[in-house]
This record gives C-alpha cells, structure tokens and sequence, in this order.
C-alpha cells in the first residue's frame, strides 16, 4: 500500500475481487475514497471467515440511495424502496413511521445459506426509536414462522425467532444480531456482545420477503419504523466470533463515512 498526500488514506494497488463485482455494479460509482473504505470492509469479513455464511449485506449508509439498496454479497436480493423512506448520505435509511419501508427481496425459504437451524438475522440502527417500530423482518400467522427484530420506545428491542419473542431492556442503537445453530434455541447479540439464549423450538424460513423499517405481516407491510438504519444482514449461523467480526467491521466503516 501506498500513502499518498495529506489525506490520510492508504491507497491499495489492487482491491478485492468481491469489491471490484461490486463497485461495477453501483451507478454512481463511489469515489476512490469511498472504494477504500468499502474494500476494508469486505476484506475484514473475509478475513474473519463472515462473508461466505451471509445471503444479504445491505449498507444503507452509502454514498447515494441507488447504491445504498444493492446486496453487497450478490446481484440478488436488492432492495426496493416503497413511499418514500427518506435517504441521507452516509447514514442511511429513515422510515416515516406510516407507509415508508424497503422489501429486501429476500425470503428465508428460498435463502441459499439460511437452514432451519442454521441462521442469522441483524441490523444495525443509527438513530431511533423515533415512536418504535419494526426495523427488519416477516411474519406469517398461522404458521408461526418470523424472524424479525422490533425496536420500542425507550430502551427496549425485541427479536423474533420462529414465533418466539424475547424482549431486552437495553439501549436499541447499534448492532442486534440473532444467529440459531440448534433446534430448541436462539441468540441474541448486541453490539457483537452476548446477551441472552433464547428457548423457541426452530420453524422453517418464512416465504415471505424482509421489510425493513416496517416488517411483511401476512404478505403487507406493518408496523412502521421511523428509526434510522444503517445496515442489515442475513444467512448462515454466525459464531460469536463472527458476529464480534461483523460488528467490528460495520463500526469500522461507519465512523470512516461519519455515521
């Protein structure tokens, strides 16, 4: 690596070949700035063996609102905005707390890594709650089938995982992360740390697509957010190191774009 001026970055003579796949496929393209920073971060969950175990990394905290939807990992399961959710450069999405959300277009039946007791779910929340709401998730009644985390008012989230709910009075900003490696059990994680195993017998993935800022209930969108996310991401059983890797990274990136 070479430094160059007095902008304090290091400029790499080659990136990555993920972030070469994914550069190409954003319109802006970034600045050789913003490539830097992006590189560093698919290089550290390389590294730390998160990358290939994730279906979705969406980074909302993006440069522009086309490149803020792409799933870093895949040309699949781009995001779509619905009603406007407000975009802001460098932080990331904002819900309106009425109709606004994004639909992943993802589905964790049909998710190549996502197992029965296989699987991780997460988000990272810049700002909120602003009147709480869903920040990531689906639901399906009468299946029981959910994956979802749910930030209240106050200090309170709440993640789902195949019909069960556990709540965690505790502050909402930052990384939540739920990852199942067993069939009678959960984790949840905050901020890469443990919290807390959760007892819920595992379902099958949901048909149904993640909303963020709002979740799929039934096949529409509910209960709105009108919190700020960064980021989300979704696959495989991440291990406690892994998630300890992704929260690092993502924080990593966040304070190099201001966020």
């Amino acid at each position: 690596m070479t430094y160059f001026g007095n902008r304090g970055l290091w400029r790499q003579a080659s990136f990555r070949p993920e972030t070469k796949a994914l550069i190409a496929r954003m319109s802006p393209t970034p600045s050789r700035a913003r490539q830097i920073v992006i590189n560093r971060l698919i290089t550290s969950l390389i590294r730390d063996g998160v990358w290939p175990k994730l279906d979705v990394l969406q980074v909302y905290a993006a440069d522009a609102q086309a490149n803020a939807l792409l799933n870093w990992v895949s040309s699949s399961y781009n995001s779509t905005a619905y009603n406007s959710p407000t975009f802001t450069a460098d932080r990331g999405f904002t819900g309106d707390g009425a109709t606004a959300y994004l639909d992943t277009g993802y589905a964790a039946s049909s998710g190549p890594k996502w197992g029965q007791n296989d699987h991780s779910f997460g988000r990272w929340l810049r700002s909120g709650p602003g009147g709480g709401g869903m920040d990531l998730g689906a639901y399906e009644t009468a299946t029981l089938k959910s994956a979802y985390v749910l930030s209240n008012v106050g200090t309170q989230y709440q993640v789902s995982d195949s019909g069960t709910l556990q709540a965690v009075n505790a502050s909402v900003i930052g990384s939540v992360t739920a990852t199942r490696t067993a069939s009678g059990s959960f984790d949840i994680y905050k901020n890469g740390a443990f919290v807390t195993n959760v007892v819920a017998v595992s379902r099958a993935g949901s048909t149904l697509s993640m909303y963020v800022l709002a979740h799929n209930f039934d096949g529409g969108a509910a209960t709105f957010s009108s919190n700020q996310l960064g980021a989300i991401y979704m696959g495989a059983a991440l291990t406690a190191g892994d998630i300890l890797a992704l929260h690092n990274a993502l924080q990593a990136y966040m304070t190099a774009v201001g966020a």
